[in-house]
């Protein structure tokens, strides 16, 4: 079995009590917004595309949160999370294959959102909690 390893930028954007959130037009279930990153191309050039071509934003005021470990099938997904800062609350046209949509914190257990394990991880990282890796065994904090 082949396996692949993929590393990826993802974005954690919240205003006041809502957040953004992705979906997939062809699948039923909600994901935090990011993209992978391109081999050669830096964590920040990644970031900084990945703004200007979805949300015709500049990156200026971010943080580095921490790791989302994601293992389904033979894919093995090393996500590093970023809260972004913008004062206002944006409007997202679709591109693509993915729809922006603005939801209330925190997330519904009627929302499918994946991974599941996220859910709750996510209001620590909201609260300014120190959690440095995140997987679905456990988080773990500094």
């Amino acid at each position: 079995m082949n396996y692949e390893i993929m590393t990826n930028v993802i974005l954690l954007y919240n205003h006041d009590k809502e957040i953004l959130l992705c979906k997939n037009k062809e699948r039923n279930f909600y994901y935090l917004p990011g993209t992978k990153i391109t081999l050669g191309k830096s964590v920040i050039a990644s970031l900084s595309q990945y703004l200007s071509e979805n949300y015709d934003l500049k990156l200026e005021k971010f943080y580095f949160l921490g790791i989302m470990e994601n293992i389904y099938g033979n894919t093995h997904q090393l996500n590093l999370v970023f809260k972004i800062e913008n004062g206002d609350k944006l409007q997202i046209k679709p591109k693509g294959e993915e729809i922006f949509e603005w939801v209330n914190l925190p997330i519904s257990k009627q929302i499918d959102f994946q991974p599941e394990y996220l859910r709750d991880d996510l209001m620590h990282w909201l609260r300014g909690d120190k959690m440095f890796l995140t997987t679905e065994e456990k988080p773990f904090y500094s």
